[in-house]
């Protein structure tokens, strides 16, 4: 009877989302916001029983990983161009793989270029991309928010200049690292409550229409009690 007992008050604790376990995909842009931290910190803190996990992916591979079950939600960062930009909150949107979406705008943001601290632009409060025609490049390819080679080829013609592109990387803390130490600049999404290395500098670019957008996602009709309390988090931090 006792162990009926405590089965019983663990089925209830699951059922009320303060036991079981919690899988979220992350990406590399995500740990430069502080709503994440403070998410996870206060997650923490009001659920210990509940096994956090965290799984760091891109953007472009959550929808995969939702649909496989792999993880609960994720943090996401997209680029203009998406169906989710103009609301506040999701009401089914299909990812590239056609996983229906629910989500939560945590935010959105512009554009700029982040430079070393020692680079002649890095006190500038913004720039134009026509500034930056005689720079070296390090881009992120697969990045979903930062342009890749066909946005950012586009956005430099228009500007009268092709980029030169000097370095590739696959994730954006690599990207960022490369250009602390000199490899060349490259382009960073900016915004409220992003917090970028002391060694750089991210500049506002003020001639270039760029929006992105930074959300908290999961599959449309998915219940889950561990979830829905990551969710009342996150619905609070983000007003």
């Amino acid at each position: 009877m006792k162990d009926l007992d405590e089965a019983l008050v663990m089925a209830k604790r699951v059922g009320q989302g303060k036991s079981g376990t919690l899988n979220i995909g992350y990406g590399s842009l995500t740990l430069m916001h502080s709503l994440f931290r403070a998410a996870i910190k206060q997650f923490h803190e009001t659920y210990p029983d509940v096994t956090l996990s965290l799984s760091e992916m891109s953007t472009t591979d959550q929808p995969k990983a939702l649909a496989e079950r792999k993880i609960h939600a994720g943090f996401m960062h997209f680029g203009p161009g998406r169906a989710l930009l103009g609301r506040r909150r999701g009401t089914g949107v299909a990812a590239q793989d056609e996983t229906v979406l629910d989500w939560i705008r945590i935010q959105t943001g512009g554009l700029g270029v982040a430079v070393p601290n020692d680079h002649r632009l890095a006190r500038k409060k913004s720039v134009t991309l026509a500034d930056l025609a005689a720079e070296r490049f390090v881009v992120v390819p697969r990045s979903s928010s930062s342009p890749g080679y066909g946005p950012l080829y586009a956005l430099c013609q228009k500007a009268g200049f092709e980029p030169q592109i000097v370095q590739e990387c696959g994730t954006i803390s690599t990207q960022l690292n490369l250009i602390s130490v000199g490899m060349g600049i490259g382009l960073a999404v900016t915004g409220r409550n992003f917090t970028y290395p002391t060694s750089l500098s991210v500049v506002p670019l003020e001639d270039v229409n760029y929006p992105t957008t930074f959300v908290f996602g999961w599959v449309k009709g998915e219940k889950d009690p561990a979830l829905d309390r990551m969710i009342e988090i996150i619905k609070v931090l983000a007003k």
